[in-house]
């Protein structure tokens, strides 16, 4: 069967004649379609700077605490606003 195929593409002692170039341009868009696919959606996968988890504005608060930004009373004003 393979040799059925293959055997027009070989009659002038050239594989590139005009009956088969189409079939080698489809299979090129094919695979540069592929690559730019699999390229997008390993990107996408990619972790993206800060992903911040569901207590992040706690951690926001207590950093803010540490570093000296708030006092101990806006501390607990704002921990007890973010609680309720």
């Amino acid at each position: 069967m393979i040799a059925l195929l293959a055997q027009p593409m070989w009659r002038d002692g050239s594989h590139m004649n005009g009956d088969w170039w189409w079939v080698m341009a489809i299979g090129w868009l094919i695979f540069v379609a592929a690559v730019v696919v699999t390229a997008f959606v390993l990107i996408r996968s990619l972790p993206h700077g800060n992903t911040a988890g569901p207590h992040s504005a706690d951690q926001i608060l207590d950093d803010r605490f540490a570093r000296g930004e708030i006092d101990e009373q806006e501390y607990r004003q704002r921990r007890a606003a973010l609680r309720s």
